[in-house]
């Protein structure tokens, strides 16, 4: 008589208290997708939902914190942003002791904040724009007041940064868009109207170019890091049109900058490669979007890989706890 094993249950994190609400909910819709299709013979899925006012969910249901731990054996961390990757999530898994996938906090949190991601490219001498970060007034201001504040950092911004300007969110995704000022009048515009909402940006020079992104997998196909093959983010597929020397150097960031970071399992990092002045590093992603529409489920395809044997990898790497 075969006697099956029992299932492995799978708790999948998503929804959370930050602007990539949505977003979260698309990764963890993608992992329970698989993991009650090609995966179900081997993993039993446990829906975890996070609502916007931070209450915890199991199977639609409210539930404790305290008790979640007794109804899961890993939990898939598809929280994007605050709470997700600022290592206040991780902090209550790693406190009942269950295994998750994912980059543990600090190194999250280095890759979500773009001012810390900045110093660790520069400490490493990986390229990167010229960059400002530009934190909102606290307190009560006027909007005169705000408006004199905006107009200060704008002129140290262009003291030290040739226009163009791209302008973004300090911290996590980019919630209010990614904004390019052409000129000063433009740049100071929108420091005093993303001041008044109390927003935190980072201002960096703008590079022409193509924008790339290459993901890395832990332990996977024999190499420690590997690294997947380089997508143009402006067009489909993976590039077809690059120097051997160009899809090395990105994929050479791409597992440097993951183990700079001190990052777990997967990530994925993103560049521009400029006509003249080569390959600059723009960001790195500790816990990545996972559709069958993002750039690692096509890097994936791309190397004869599925999304369903890539979540069947993380989960046994967080399971050994490696």
């Amino acid at each position: 008589m075969e006697i099956s094993m029992p299932k492995i249950r799978v708790g999948v994190l998503r929804g959370g208290i930050s602007p990539e609400y949505d977003v979260s909910l698309q990764t963890g819709g993608t992992i329970l997708e698989h993991l009650v299709g090609e995966l179900s013979d081997k993993y039993k899925p446990v829906d975890l939902l996070i609502t916007k006012d931070g209450l915890w969910h199991m199977n639609g249901a409210p539930v404790s914190i305290e008790k979640i731990h007794q109804n899961v054996d890993v939990v898939w961390n598809a929280l994007h942003g605050t709470y997700g990757e600022d290592g206040r999530a991780v902090a209550i898994l790693r406190k009942f002791g269950i295994p998750y996938t994912g980059s543990d906090g600090m190194p999250a949190v280095s890759a979500l904040h773009k001012g810390l991601a900045k110093e660790f490219f520069l400490m490493h001498g990986i390229k990167t724009p010229l960059h400002e970060t530009a934190i909102a007034p606290i307190g009560e201001f006027s909007d005169w007041e705000i408006h004199d504040i905006a107009r200060a950092k704008a002129r140290e911004i262009f003291a030290k940064i040739p226009p163009s300007w791209v302008i973004k969110s300090l911290k996590g995704g980019s919630p209010l868009g990614i904004i390019i000022a052409k000129t000063f009048t433009e740049l100071e515009d929108t420091l005093f109207t993303l001041f008044k909402n109390k927003k935190d940006l980072i201002v960096e020079e703008f590079i022409e170019g193509r924008q790339i992104t290459s993901g890395v997998i832990e332990h996977y196909r024999g190499q420690r890091h590997y690294a997947l093959l380089p997508q143009d983010l402006s067009g489909e597929g993976v590039i077809s049109k690059f120097s051997s020397g160009e899809r090395e150097e990105i994929e050479n960031l791409a597992q440097k900058i993951h183990q700079a970071f001190g990052l777990r399992h997967y990530s994925r990092s993103k560049f521009i490669i400029h006509p003249r002045k080569g390959i600059y590093t723009i960001e790195t992603k500790a816990l990545p979007e996972i559709t069958g529409n993002t750039a690692i489920s096509h890097s994936l395809e791309s190397v004869g890989a599925t999304l369903h044997h890539f979540i069947d990898h993380v989960i046994k790497l967080a399971l050994d706890k490696k």
